[in-house]
Order: structure tokens, then sequence, then C-alpha cells
């Protein structure tokens, strides 16, 4: 008779420490499919346009280009509460990192750090149907994202990689 009431009160006071919900013991509702990040879904897209080579120089190139964005974004004006960038602090910060990683300066279109061009003033450089993923994910998100920026920048440095 004390044994059900011992495994409540013991699963209590687990819940209380917040190790363990009893929502997930007791829930009844159906999970809701968790939405995938725009920057897996780039990737994903890239596979399919450039291939799986493409895809993990991009994807090796991630974390060394987000660790070397993060401050250049953070220091930027954000356009939202999300605290993503406008298009032209996020083309100056992909600038910056390119000039910091390789010396490769992407100029202001006329002077000015807004782009006049797709994907952030280079999509004129990108093959057609990489340009269009860029613009169909990144181009109608609200603002840009450390990690979108990052995608970006490392699809860019690994497509000028394979041409060399």
């Amino acid at each position: 008779r004390m044994f059900p009431w011992a495994v409540a009160l013991v699963l209590a006071a687990i819940r209380d420490y917040g190790c363990v919900s009893s929502d997930v013991f007791l829930s009844t509702t159906d999970k809701q499919p968790t939405a995938v990040p725009v920057e897996l879904a780039v990737l994903d897209q890239l596979e399919g346009v450039l291939g799986l080579q493409h895809r993990r120089r991009t994807e090796s190139l991630l974390g060394v280009l987000a660790s070397e964005l993060e401050p250049i974004v953070r220091s930027l004006p954000k356009n939202n509460s999300r605290g993503a960038l406008s298009a032209p602090s996020a083309r100056y910060a992909l600038h910056r990192v390119f000039v910091q990683r390789h010396g490769w300066v992407l100029a202001p279109d006329g002077g000015s750090w807004s782009p006049t061009s797709t994907v952030l003033g280079v999509g004129i450089y990108l093959p057609l149907r990489v340009r269009e993923v860029f613009e169909t994910y990144l181009e109608g998100a609200d603002g840009y994202t450390l990690k979108g920026v990052a995608v970006l920048a490392a699809a860019i440095e690994a497509l000028v990689h394979a041409e060399v």
C-alpha cells in the first residue's frame, strides 16, 4: 500500500529539483514537430545543388566562421528584438570576416554598405541556383542572424576554394 505513495513522493521530489517534468509522463497531446532551422534548410538545399562534398566543406567552416563573426555581429546595430542584422550590417560583417581571414575586400556598392543586388550584394557572383537558395531562405527572413551570415560566408568560402 505504501509503494505507490512512495513512488509519487520520489517523482515529486525529482520534479521539484528540475530533473524531470511530470509533463513527460502525463502528456496526452501530440508533440508538434520542431521547425527546421533556416541554416539547416540552406545546407540541405546547397547539398542538392552542389553535392555532398560542398556541404561537408561548408559545415567544416561553419564553427570557425561563426566564432570569428560573433564579436563583429555583437558590435553591430540590430534591427529587431530577435537580434538580427539589417542587410547593410550583415554585408559589413561579411566584409570584415573575409578581410580578417583572407584579405578579400567586399567593397561597399557605390560607397554605401546597403547592397544593391541580392544576397548582400554578392548574389551576382554566385551560381544561379545557389543564389536562389540564399534568396529564398535568407533574403525573406526578418534580418540576418549570426548563423545565417556564417552559412553564407562558409558557402562562399567553400565555393572559392573549390574553384582554386
